[in-house]
Order: structure tokens, then sequence, then C-alpha cells
């Protein structure tokens, strides 16, 4: 999944409109000082410099107020086709992205209330993939993945097998060393970025996210192999990072759940509620809006403190 992601279409505001009047006074003053040569009002020995003067000036300054008015008037089209029904290529892959974005949000608040509640959440036992018995499918969908290593790790290949079983995760990579490894990209380490970008389907359970390469081949991620996740929910992205294993990134339809998930196993209910990352998730109910605005006949005239949000 392709970032960052493209704005939608909008009618320019006034801070648009305004940004033309510059070229526009440019325009006014230029004209002003070749009329002034040209009619000869300030004398004839100052009618030349006037008139090549108001020539100079104004010549760029209308170019200038062109091509921003040309710009302008596109964006205008092009919001006026978006809200007529008629989206571009890249607007109706941006509005499926939206979509699909939201439904899986939408997803992960069921999961996260199933969870909260202390019940249950399963889709169903894959008939094509072989998974432990009492293991509960929470999501099982395409999604976009990638790894984050240096040209000196090398990938295992398919049936050389994977670290991984409960406490661990399969990492797909020969292991490299931990301080090597641990959150490469804010060193800016040379040859580190992410690599293996391809669509993979992704099956989430309560226990750990399985990911089917385009080589056919699965990796297994345990959440309790787990020591950082970063959840990016208004981006639609997950990136967790592991012990002993090169860092895992998630975009599209199964992050959100993936990282309701993991949030769970890691720190319980609790981390349904309070956890930062998890936010987006989180609907307040109309009395916690109404406890955020605070009680104005106490006593002292404090807000009252909102009531923690859960998502729903």
């Amino acid at each position: 999944m392709s970032m960052p992601r493209m704005p939608l279409p909008a009618m320019p505001g006034g801070r648009d409109w305004a940004g033309i009047l510059p070229p526009i006074i440019g325009v006014l003053l230029g004209a002003a000082a070749l009329w002034a040569g040209a009619s000869q009002l300030a004398g004839p020995r100052y009618a030349a410099p006037l008139i090549v003067a108001g020539a100079a000036v104004m010549g760029p300054f209308a170019l200038w107020a062109s091509v921003r008015l040309a710009g302008l008037l596109r964006l205008a089209w092009r919001a006026h086709r978006f809200h007529s029904g008629h989206p571009s290529a890249a607007e109706s892959r941006e509005l499926e992205w939206r979509a699909g974005l939201a439904a899986s949000q939408d997803q992960a608040r069921a999961v996260a209330r199933g969870l909260a509640m202390g019940g249950t959440f399963d889709l169903g036992r894959p008939w094509d993939v072989a998974i432990d018995t009492n293991e509960q499918v929470l999501a099982d969908c395409s999604s976009d993945y990638a790894r984050y290593y240096s040209e000196d790790a090398r990938p295992l290949q398919p049936g050389t097998g994977v670290v991984g079983g409960p406490g661990g995760a399969s990492s797909g990579l020969d292991a490299t060393p931990t301080a090597q490894r641990r959150r490469p990209w804010a060193r800016g380490s040379q040859g580190y970025q992410w690599r293996e970008n391809q669509s993979v389907r992704a099956l989430v359970t309560q226990r750990r996210v399985l990911v089917q390469r385009n080589d056919l081949h699965w990796l297994s991620f345990h959440y309790d192999a787990i020591v950082a996740i970063r959840p990016q929910l208004p981006a639609g992205v997950l990136i967790l990072e592991f012990e002993s294993a090169s860092p895992l990134r998630l975009a599209g339809p199964a992050s959100a759940v993936t990282a309701v998930a993991a949030v769970y196993a890691l720190f319980g209910a609790r981390g349904l509620r309070d956890h930062p990352g998890l936010e987006p998730l989180r609907v307040r109910d109309a009395d916690d809006a109404a406890g955020d605005r605070g009680d104005d006949g106490g006593d002292d005239g404090a807000d009252s403190p909102a009531a923690p949000a859960s998502p729903s």
C-alpha cells in the first residue's frame, strides 16, 4: 500500500484564491507604469523608461498570474468532476483504499469488543491451513507485507525452515545481531530498507499472524515474541519488532486486526482501552462526550474527567 496517500479533490478555498493576488498586483503596477509612460504624464524624458519598466514588470507577473489561475481552475474542474461522480482512476483507487481501511477498522472494533468483554471472535477454522485446535481466526485477508533488513541478510529458501513456534517468531531471514537490527531506520543505517514488498495472505489469530508470501512460503509471527509494536492505523500500517527476527510491516486490511490482537496478547483488556496506537478505533458514547465538557455546576468549577473510551 503506497505511502503517502493522495488527497481527494476539493474546491479551492479562500486562501487558494488569495494566492493569486500578488501576481495580479504586480500586473496592475506594471500596467500603471506602462500607461503613464505611453500617455507622457511624467514628461517626455521619463516616457521610455516607464514603458520599458512597465513591460518588464507586467510580463513576468502576467505569466505568474496566468499559471496560478490555470492551476486553480484545474483544481476546481477536477473537484467538480469528482463530486459529480466521475473520479479519475487514481481517485477511484484512493476511494477503494479508504473504504477498505474503514471496513478493516470496523472489523478490528468488533474483535476488540469481543476480546474486552471476555468473549470470542472467530471466523471459523480454515480448511486449507493447519492451525492449533484452540486457535481462533480473527481475520483472513490480503495485505501488503515488507521486512526491514540490510543486503547482508540472506532470506531463507522455501523448505529450509524458520525459527518459530510458541514463544518465538518465524524470521524468514538468517539471524543477525540484535544490536544491529533494533530500529535501524531510526539510525539511518546504510543498506537497511524495507524489502520483499508484496501482497500476501494474512491469517490473524489470537496468538499470531501467519503470512503466505508470493512464493507460497508461510511465515508465523507469534505475539509473545514481540518487543515493540507500532500501530499507525490512520495510514493502515502496523510495524512489529522482534527479538530474533527482522521488523515486519503489514499495511492494509490485516493491520488493524493484528494490532488489536497483539495489544490484547501483550497488555490485556487494559491495552485495548489505553494503548495510544488504538485511539482511531475508539468510539466515545454520548455520555462520555458530555463528561468531557465538564460539570459547570460544580463547587470548584473544575472539569470532570472524561470516562475512558473503549473500542466499540
